[in-house]
């Protein structure tokens, strides 16, 4: 197995027949020829991840911030999706790496 084998994507959908959101795991090269014509949504850790002293830190609060932009994405095309969402991209209180409330 070569490195391009191991190199994988996630593909998010939603099912409205069952109301779950499915997860793929796919290789790179099966996902290349899509992504080259489909809309971005970056997510950039400069922009909403918190640093750490070995770099950035993907957090609970940076997970949360992307599941809600990943939601809403979704949301896009399935209006009874977005009737369900409560979640907002609104920054919560970030806990440190010892688990205590920054002061």
């Amino acid at each position: 197995m070569n490195a391009a084998d191991l190199s994988r994507c996630v593909i998010v959908d939603f099912s409205p027949d069952d109301e779950s959101i499915p997860v793929y795991q796919v290789t790179r090269a099966e996902v290349e020829k899509i992504v080259a014509h489909a809309p971005k949504f970056p997510v950039f850790f400069d922009e909403t991840a918190a640093k750490g002293e070995h770099g950035y830190l993907l957090d609970d609060e940076f997970a949360r911030r992307i599941g809600v932009g990943i939601l809403n994405a979704l949301a896009l095309s399935y209006p009874e999706l977005k009737a369900m969402i409560t979640a907002t991209n609104a920054p919560i209180a970030r806990v440190s790496a010892v688990g205590k409330l920054p002061d």
